[in-house]
C-alpha cells in the first residue's frame, strides 16, 4: 500500500483496473487460506456487503456501462481490502503498529516528493505549483486538496495514537512524532483551506471525546507543532525561492524539530498535566480555544500572502464553497431522478449535463456521500453512512486494555474520520488509494472492536456456498479488470498509429476485450472510416458499413452526448437525415448548455428539414422553428458554454430561409463569410445569394457561383429542392 500512490496516483483507469485486480486476487487467496470454522457477522459487515452489492448490480442498469462495469471490480476490491484488514486485525491486532509505520513513511515520502519539486528535484507532474501569492503542494496525487487530506488524516491519527502511547521503543515514538510534525506541516503548505478546517474539526472532536487524556493529547500536539515551526519556515522559504539548500534544511529541521518537541514533552509533560489538572473545568474550553487559535495564527502568518490575496480579489461567487453548493444542488437533482438504486458507478460523468446549473464541465460531484447516492441510490448511501457512523462511534471509546493494539485501531478510526469528513466536500475518494485506505481502516477497526450484536454462521454448507459465490464473483471481476486494463493499453497504442489496417486490428482487439465500452466501439468505427479514406474508398459506402457500429454505441451508452453526436454525423454522411436529426436531438438533451451540441443540432436539423420540405412543408417549418428557438435560447444564456461553429451559422441561415426570414438569415451569415474553413465560407456565400429576391440574373449568378465553388454542390442539391426563390 505504501508504494501504490506512485502508480498514476490510483486515479486513472489502467491503474485502478490493475490494482483492483491485484487486491481482489489477494482477497480471494486469503479467503481460502485463512478460513475460520465459524463466520461471525455484524451489522458493519452487512452494510459493507450492501454497498458492494449495489456496485455489482449497477452493471445491469448503469447509465455508462463502461464505468459501471469498472465500478463493479472496484467495489469488490473495497470488499477485499475490508475483509483482509478485518481478518488480520482479528488474528494479529499487534500488526497495527507496523501499519501505522508504513502509513507514516508513505506520508513522509509523498511530502518530500512534493516539496522537492519546488526546487526542481524528484520531478513529478503537477506535484507543485506557485503563484505570486501562494504555493500549493499536490505531490503524486496532482491535486492539493487530496494530498492535504491524506497527510492530515495520517498526522491526526498518529497524534491520537502517540498521545497515550506508553510502550514501544523510544525510537518508534520519536519517529512517529517526526511523522506527525511533518504531515501537519504538509497540510499547512498544501494551501488546502478545506483540510485546514477539517483538521481543526477533527482536533476538536478528539479533544472533546478523550477526557481521560485530553491534556496529554493537547500538550503532545502543541510541542510537536512548536518543534516543527522552524522547519516550516525554512521549507516555505526554500519552496518560494526554489532553493534546494534551504528546502532540504527545512525537511531535516521539520523532522528533527518535531521529534525534539516530543522529547521536550516527555520531560515536561507530567508537570504540565499536573498543573492543568488544577485548572477548573469551566476554563478548559478557554485553553482549547487558545490552542486552536495558536494553530490558526501560525497558519495565517505562513500563508498570509494567500489570505490577503483572497480577501482582496475574490468575491463570494468565486470561492469554492458556493461552487460546491451549486454542484451539490445539481447532484441532488440527479439523485432524485433515480433515488432508490442510483445510476450505476460513474453516473455523474454522463448525466451531469442534464442537470448542471453552470456552463462548464466538472468531472466530479465533490462529495463521496452524494456520489454514492447518485451511483448506488439511497440504499448504497445508507450503507456507507453506516460505516462512517461506526468510525464516529468508535472514536468515543477510549477505555482499552492494550493501548498499542486497541489504541492503534482507535487511531485508525480517527484517521478514517478525517478522510471521511474531507471526502464529504471533495472528490478524494475518486482516488482508489484513498478509497482503499478508508475501507481498510473500517475493516481493521471492525476486526478489533466488532459490534455488540452479532450472528454466527456455523453451517459449513452455507459457509462453503458464500465462499464460493464471493470467489466466483471475484474471479469474474479480476478477469474483467485485467482485460479492461489491456484494452486501454491497446487503445493508447492505437492512438499513436496512423490510420490503417494495423490501427483497426488493435482497436478490434480492444473492443473484444471490453465489449461494454461504447467509446471503444466509436473509436473502432472512426478508425475504419479513416482507414477507408486513406485508400480513397467511397465515403457513403464506408459510412453505410460503419453506421451500425455507431448506432450500437449510441444504444449502449444512452446518455453520452459525444457518442450520440458521432452517430448523428455517421447517419448524415449516408443521407439518413431523420436518424441523424434524432441522434443530434438526443445529444443536445444530454448536453444542453454546450455550443458543440447546439451546433450539431443545427447541422442535423437543416438537411433533415430541407429533405422533407417539398413533401411535408409544415413539418419542415416546425423543425426549423423548434431548432431556431433552441439556438436563440442558448444564445440568451448569460454565460453559454463554448461557441457556435461557422457551419452551424450556415445551417441556421438555411433554416431561417426555410421559414422565409431572409433578413435574419443574412445577419447569421455575416460571421461565416469570413470563416477560415473553405466549405463554411463558400456555403455562406451561396446562402447569401439564395436570400436575395428571385430574378433571372440571380439564377445566373447562382449557377456561376456553383461552378466556381464545386464544394457546395451536395448542399445545393438539398437547398434547391426546398428554397425556391420567390418573386421580389
Amino acid at each position: 500500500m505504501g508504494i501504490l500512490p506512485f502508480f498514476d496516483g490510483l486515479f486513472f483507469a489502467t491503474a485502478k483496473d490493475l490494482v483492483s485486480g491485484g487486491i481482489l486476487f489477494l482477497g480471494v487467496l486469503m479467503l481460502w487460506l485463512y478460513s475460520r470454522r465459524d463466520s461471525i457477522w455484524g451489522w458493519v459487515d452487512l452494510a459493507m456487503a450492501i454497498y458492494v452489492a449495489m456496485a455489482l448490480f449497477g452493471v445491469f442498469y448503469g447509465a455508462d456501462p463502461s464505468l459501471a462495469t469498472q465500478g463493479a471490480w472496484i467495489g469488490m476490491a473495497d470488499l477485499a481490502i475490508y475483509g483482509m484488514a478485518k481478518r488480520l486485525a482479528g488474528d494479529n491486532p499487534e500488526w497495527v503498529t507496523p501499519v501505522w509505520v508504513v502509513l507514516g513513511l508513505t506520508g513522509v515520502v509523498l511530502g518530500v516528493v512534493g516539496v522537492a519539486n519546488a526546487w526542481h528535484q524528484l520531478s513529478f507532474p503537477s506535484a507543485y505549483s506557485a503563484t505570486n501569492h501562494a504555493v500549493s503542494l499536490a505531490s503524486v496525487f496532482q491535486y492539493h486538496n487530496t494530498f492535504a487530506a491524506f497527510e492530515g488524516a495520517i498526522g491526526l491519527g498518529l497524534w491520537a495514537y502517540l498521545a497515550r502511547m506508553d510502550a514501544g521503543s523510544p525510537w518508534l515514538r520519536y519517529g512517529l512524532a517526526a511523522v506527525i510534525g511533518w504531515t501537519l506541516t504538509m497540510v499547512i503548505l498544501s494551501d488546502s483551506r478545506g483540510e485546514w478546517l477539517v483538521a481543526s474539526i477533527v482536533t476538536l472532536i478528539v479533544l472533546w471525546r478523550v477526557a481521560d487524556f485530553r491534556w496529554q493529547y493537547a500538550g503532545t500536539g502543541l510541542l510537536i507543532g512548536a518543534g516543527a515551526l522552524p522547519g516550516l519556515w525554512l521549507l516555505h522559504h526554500g519552496m518560494v525561492q526554489a532553493d534546494d539548500v534551504w528546502g532540504w534544511a527545512g525537511v531535516l529541521s521539520t523532522l528533527l524539530g518535531s521529534a525534539l518537541g516530543y522529547g521536550l514533552w516527555g520531560r515536561l509533560g507530567s508537570f504540565l498535566i499536573n498543573a492543568m489538572a488544577r485548572v477548573p473545568s469551566r476554563r478548559v474550553g478557554r485553553w482549547i480555544g487558545v490552542l486552536v487559535g495558536v494553530f490558526l495564527v501560525v497558519g495565517i502568518i505562513v500563508k498570509r500572502a494567500t489570505v490577503l490575496h483572497a480577501i482582496g480579489t475574490r468575491s463570494l461567487t468565486q470561492v469554492s464553497v458556493p461552487q460546491r453548493l451549486l454542484l451539490w444542488h445539481d447532484g441532488f437533482r440527479l439523485f432524485l431522478m433515480s433515488p432508490l438504486w442510483g445510476w450505476g458507478s460513474g453516473g455523474w460523468h454522463d448525466l451531469y449535463f442534464r442537470v448542471r446549473s453552470q456552463p462548464y464541465f466538472i468531472n466530479e460531484v465533490h462529495s463521496f456521500l452524494l456520489q454514492t447516492a447518485i451511483d448506488k441510490g439511497i440504499v448504497g448511501a445508507i450503507a456507507v453512512l453506516g460505516l462512517a457512523w461506526y468510525l464516529w462511534r468508535t472514536t468515543g471509546n477510549v477505555t482499552f486494555d492494550n493501548w498499542m493494539t486497541q489504541g492503534g485501531a482507535w487511531a485508525l478510526a480517527v484517521f478514517g474520520l478525517g478522510l471521511w469528513i474531507h471526502g464529504l466536500g471533495d472528490w478524494d475518494f475518486s482516488f482508489l488509494y484513498i478509497q482503499l485506505l478508508w475501507f481498510g481502516a473500517v475493516g481493521w477497526v471492525s476486526g478489533v472492536f466488532g459490534v455488540q450484536k452479532t450472528w454466527v454462521l456455523a453451517s459449513r454448507g452455507m459457509q462453503w456456498f458464500l465462499r464460493g459465490i464471493v470467489t466466483l464473483v471475484g474471479l469474474i471481476t479480476i478477469t474483467g479488470a485485467v482485460a479492461n486494463a489491456e484494452s486501454l493499453t491497446l487503445l493508447r497504442k492505437a492512438d499513436a498509429l496512423p490510420p490503417g489496417p494495423v490501427q483497426v486490428a488493435w482497436l478490434e482487439k480492444a473492443h473484444e476485450l471490453a465489449p461494454y465500452s461504447a467509446s471503444t466501439l466509436v473509436q473502432l468505427a472512426t478508425a475504419q472510416v479513416d482507414d477507408a479514406s486513406t485508400r480513397h474508398q467511397n465515403g457513403v459506402t464506408v459510412y453505410q458499413n460503419t453506421l451500425p457500429e455507431f448506432e450500437a454505441a449510441a444504444r449502449m451508452n444512452r446518455w453520452n452526448s459525444s457518442i450520440e453526436e458521432s452517430a448523428a454525423v455517421a447517419a448524415d454522411r449516408v443521407g439518413q437525415w431523420a436518424l441523424g436529426y434524432a441522434y443530434a436531438q438526443q445529444g443536445y438533451e444530454d448536453l444542453p448548455l454546450s455550443g458543440y451540441t447546439v451546433s450539431q443540432l443545427a447541422n442535423a436539423a437543416a438537411p433533415y428539414a430541407l429533405s422533407i420540405a417539398r413533401i411535408h412543408p409544415n413539418a419542415a417549418r416546425r423543425v426549423a422553428i423548434r431548432t431556431l428557438a433552441t439556438l436563440n435560447r442558448w444564445q440568451s444564456l448569460s454565460n453559454p458554454g463554448g461557441a457556435l461553429s461557422g457551419f452551424a451559422r450556415d445551417s441556421a441561415a438555411a433554416l431561417l430561409l426555410l421559414d422565409d426570414r431572409r433578413q435574419q438569415a443574412r445577419q447569421w451569415l455575416e460571421p461565416a463569410l469570413t470563416s477560415q474553413t473553405a466549405l463554411t465560407r463558400d456555403l455562406a456565400g451561396l446562402l447569401l445569394l439564395l436570400a436575395q429576391p428571385s430574378s433571372q440574373n440571380l439564377t445566373v449568378r447562382i449557377d456561376r457561383y456553383i461552378q466556381l465553388h464545386p464544394d457546395v454542390v451536395p448542399s445545393y442539391s438539398l437547398l434547391r429542392l426546398a428554397l425556391i426563390p420567390k418573386p421580389g
